[in-house]
């Protein structure tokens, strides 16, 4: 036997695949439970998408490539298989750089977080959702990989690959990364005595890599014959967030005597949401059947509006309210699909070996209760974040893992902030990544408290 293999079928080597398994199963549990992997009603639109690669510049294409290449266009169970995977390295990694020095058994330590979260947080049903949510917690687990100045280079290679893929798989991950940039930025040069923690040249890298998600994303929908253009509703959602926050049907009393405006005729009638005014079939956005009728207009009003001192004050101040309430929004949901839905109908055309599967879910049937998991979710994100916080003003950090610290909570609020500006506050946006604060405090926690407990656990086997 050669040395490679050797190498390959060695005890270590062995032990560490055994764990990955087991580990990565513990993630998938919410899957398993429910018969199935968990669905949103976009889910039909990306399992479609990844095999015809027509997106129609709707969603970006990063998502659909992922699940055309990990299903091999026939099992879903491999999209949250990988994903579990996925975020498994992630989070082990994490806690290896953080507690490996320490002689804390942090495999053990690992386990037992994974475990706790998989069930009660909405990190295991987000993982095991058909969407690119979990690919938030990726982006910014990689920025901190990425930017760290003890990062081996092919550990920085990876962490960039992971942050563009999570940037052309979503649109709001490249804003989140965005905001989160600007954060260390502005704590890089604010904490002269930390910088040495930094690799420059990765967190000045960030925004090129932004630049080129950007680029690609607008390629690809060029290749397509979707125009050069990150969506097509962009327009429409500037509108629907002046919308909900009262400002279009302000302008409009004024504006609708000099302007024969298509939204006049619906002033007082609006949806209350974004969502609602870009996606409700009656809504005055999809009255159009190809959007880009309205974008003069829509573009028109937007100038207008931003022109207007009163207007940005009042988009300024909600949108910190906005913010505050995404932050806290975190209820995990799994709404029933059934006949004629997105994901039935996705799965019954492209992936017909599932079918059957999916429709014996408890999702599928509204089985799937989530009430219990949902309060002790909102119990450990309260509790995270009061830890945290006591921390901060007790000055306990260690200096040495802040650049950690910093990355996770300004991720967190990163996120917030981006949906609570540019979206609806829905429970889904901060629910997907709330559950890192968690991760963290719990980190944290055992960093400061493990070698107690072990005592405590072992005089307890004792008698």
């Amino acid at each position: 036997m050669n040395t490679f293999a050797k190498k390959i079928m060695s005890r270590k080597t062995l032990i560490s695949i055994a764990f990955f398994a087991i580990t990565t199963l513990i993630l998938i549990i919410p899957s398993l439970y429910n018969g199935y992997p968990i669905v949103h009603q976009d889910s039909g639109h990306y399992l479609k998408t990844s095999r015809s690669l027509q997106t129609y510049a709707i969603t970006p294409i990063g998502y659909s490539l992922f699940i055309r290449a990990v299903t091999w266009q026939t099992a879903v169970w491999m999209i949250v298989v990988v994903q579990a995977l996925i975020l498994n390295f992630f989070l082990f990694f994490s806690l290896k750089e953080l507690l490996s020095k320490k002689e804390i058994n942090y495999r053990l330590v690992h386990i037992i977080i994974i475990s706790l979260l998989s069930i009660f947080s909405g990190m295991g049903w987000y993982v095991n959702r058909i969407m690119p949510d979990i690919f938030t917690a990726y982006a910014i687990l990689s920025v901190y990989f990425f930017i760290r100045k003890d990062s081996k280079l092919i550990t920085r290679i990876i962490s960039g690959i992971f942050i563009f893929w999570a940037s052309i798989s979503h649109f709001s991950n490249i804003y989140v990364i965005l905001l989160l940039f600007v954060f260390i930025f502005i704590f890089y040069l604010t904490n002269r005595k930390y910088r040495s923690q930094y690799h420059l040249l990765s967190l000045s890298l960030i925004l090129p890599i932004l630049i080129l998600s950007n680029i690609a994303i607008r390629g690809y929908n060029y290749y397509t014959n979707n125009g050069f253009v990150t969506a097509k509703y962009k327009h429409g959602a500037i509108m629907a967030k002046f919308v909900e926050y009262g400002i279009l049907e302000d302008y409009l009393k004024t504006a609708c005597i000099d302007h024969n405006f298509s939204l006049c005729e619906y002033q007082g009638k609006f949806p209350n949401t974004t969502g609602g005014f870009i996606w409700n079939e009656n809504s005055p956005f999809n009255k159009f059947k190809y959007w880009q009728e309205v974008e003069e207009e829509y573009n028109f009003i937007t100038q207008e509006i931003i022109s207007k001192p009163k207007y940005i004050y009042t988009y300024f101040a909600k949108s910190i309210y906005s913010s505050a309430k995404q932050f806290f929004r975190i209820s995990i949901v799994a709404v029933p699909k059934l006949s004629g839905s997105g994901p039935f109908i996705a799965i019954e055309n492209g992936f017909p070996i599932d079918f059957q599967s999916y429709k014996s879910t408890l999702q599928y049937w509204d089985k799937l209760s989530l009430t219990l998991v949902n309060q002790i979710y909102y119990l450990l994100y309260s509790l995270s974040i009061l830890y945290l916080i006591l921390l901060i003003f007790m000055g306990k950090i260690n200096p040495l893992e802040r650049i950690f610290y910093l990355v996770i909570i300004m991720g967190a609020i990163s996120n917030a902030i981006v949906f609570g500006t540019l979206a609806t506050v829905i429970d889904r946006f901060q629910s997907r990544i709330g559950w890192i604060l968690i991760f963290l405090a719990l980190a944290i926690f055992f960093d400061r408290n493990y070698h107690q407990l072990k005592n405590f656990y072992l005089k307890y086997r004792q008698g």
